[in-house]
């Protein structure tokens, strides 16, 4: 599963830590539960969700739904919170929905909605609870984060690029993680 951004190069900001992430999830959480009643599950991923290690300033969003026709359903009510569509981030992935919320041109939060048979769900909550279960992992990741950002500073898409080879590194961890913890 590859994010497949369809967005010109821009520059890529990596920040600290910031502790009112949570709560900005939190917040949001309460709009989208409004929008999506059929939501099985809204959580916090991705780097704003490990507590500690610098990531771009987005809060990202995984939202699980029963079904397509719920993912389908969901695209007017988030556009009326500020979410846009993103059709061919998850091209691989017909039941993965990305959104993204913008404001004063700065990307606030990325959604991603999601329905079986999709595995993106089970993908993310394992990264982020190995990243979790892991300081000093999450911390090598941060450090990745900021390296690949000094290399890119201006070119996401090859920021994206050197991330996703790094986070396909991570998840064959988290893989074995997951595995010996279930013995």
């Amino acid at each position: 599963m590859k994010y497949r951004p369809d967005f010109p190069n821009r520059h890529v900001e990596i920040v600290e830590y910031d502790d009112r992430w949570p709560a900005m999830f939190a917040t949001e959480r309460t709009a989208l539960r409004a929008v999506l009643p059929t939501a099985e599950s809204i959580e916090h991923i991705g780097s704003t969700s490990i507590p500690g290690i610098p990531a771009k300033p987005t809060i990202d969003i995984l939202a699980v739904v029963p079904g397509l026709e719920d993912a389908r359903a969901s695209v007017k009510p988030l556009a009326a919170l500020g979410y846009q569509l993103r059709s061919k981030a998850f091209e691989d992935d017909d039941h993965h929905l990305f959104f993204r919320k913008v404001k004063h041109r700065q990307r606030t939060h990325h959604l991603h909605v999601v329905a079986e048979p999709s595995t993106a769900g089970d993908e993310y909550r394992l990264l982020r609870e190995y990243l979790v279960a892991r300081p000093d992992v999450a911390a090598q990741y941060g450090r990745a984060k900021l390296e690949f950002a000094a290399r890119h500073p201006n070119d996401r898409r090859a920021y994206l690029d050197d991330k996703h080879a790094f986070v396909e590194d991570l998840m064959s961890e988290a893989r074995r993680w997951q595995a010996a913890s279930q013995r």
